[in-house]
């Protein structure tokens, strides 16, 4: 098992905190009212909103290309799960698969339901995408993940890729949800500026991973799915509606904020990470008072999609 020093950000963000001798100043964003101030409530909060948010603007849980065996047990899987709402909510909107097996993973389990609120065909358990034991390998019929964003490695999804392509089976599906750092997107209400937020994404692609863009995997994430061995790999990706903008905008200001000021105070870091997060949020500021005005931070979603070949 890796240590856990050796991420760059934990999935838990209470884990996190650790590092520092002193509490982390909370971070209030736009307007949130003090009973969200606390961390690890706006994390939740945060992965609930962001759920809902893909979950209507992709317009389905599951791609419609997946399909599952006419029998047999099934198996899906969600990595990196956070608080279990794709898992969930998937089970209750699926009817072909709804009699599977459905399993949550995630490096800790600080936001995982408890036990007793589970369905009897969910199961929870932590584990480390690095560190995959083998009885998992050639289980899973579809594993899903969302937003693993700081969690790869030197900006190389490869690696992490090949683990996910061991855990299929033979004709089993990999949808990956990610984000594209490379699109600019346009302002939430026209006319108002958007240099501050452009500025700041700017900054977040091109530092912190030793000088390398610190996103720029996701925009050949399409390309890593097929160099990792996986088949019929397609990508879907579409703007977000204007009218969502906002509530995008909301959501990943307070995401990436949470991440840096984590990475800004942790001393497993190098002295090049740390400063260069904190240089990057000495930029949020500007970026919420544009973002009031109706200026947009948001990072196109996108779903690839790959299948284990069946033979």
């Amino acid at each position: 098992m890796a240590e856990k020093h050796e991420y760059l950000l934990p999935r838990d963000f209470e884990e996190s905190v650790r590092y520092v001798d002193e509490p982390i100043p909370r971070f209030s964003f736009l307007g949130a009212s003090s009973i969200v101030k606390d961390q690890l409530l706006m994390k939740r909060l945060r992965l609930t909103a962001q759920h809902y948010l893909w979950t209507q603007h992709q317009g389905y849980h599951i791609h419609p290309s997946v399909g599952f065996p006419s029998s047999g047990d099934i198996q899906i899987a969600d990595i990196a799960c956070g608080n279990c709402l794709w898992l969930l909510d998937s089970r209750n909107s699926t009817t072909d698969a709804f009699q599977a097996t459905w399993t949550g993973f995630d490096i800790s389990d600080a936001q995982f339901p408890k036990e007793a609120l589970l369905p009897s065909n969910v199961f929870l358990r932590t584990l480390d995408i690095y560190d995959v034991p083998s009885d998992l390998h050639g289980k899973f019929d579809l594993i899903h993940l969302r937003m693993l964003g700081f969690g790869v490695r030197d900006s190389d999804p490869i690696p992490v890729l090949r683990t996910l392509l061991a855990l299929l089976k033979p004709g089993g599906w990999l949808q990956w949800d990610e984000a594209d750092h490379e699109f600019d997107p346009p302002n939430a209400a026209p006319g108002t500026s958007n240099a501050r937020m452009q500025e700041l994404q700017k900054a977040i692609r091109t530092s912190v991973f030793k000088g390398a863009p610190a996103f720029g995997w996701t925009k050949n994430l399409l390309d890593s799915f097929r160099s990792a061995g996986f088949t019929a790999v397609v990508e879907d990706k579409h703007p977000i509606e204007r009218t969502a903008l906002k509530y995008w905008t909301e959501l990943q200001l307070q995401a990436f904020a949470s991440g840096l000021k984590v990475l800004a105070q942790n001393p497993a870091q190098d002295a090049v990470r740390r400063e260069a997060a904190e240089k990057i949020l000495e930029k949020f500021p500007a970026a919420i008072a544009e973002a009031k005005e109706g200026g947009a931070f948001c990072l196109w979603p996108k779903v690839v999609l790959g299948r284990k070949s069946p033979s």
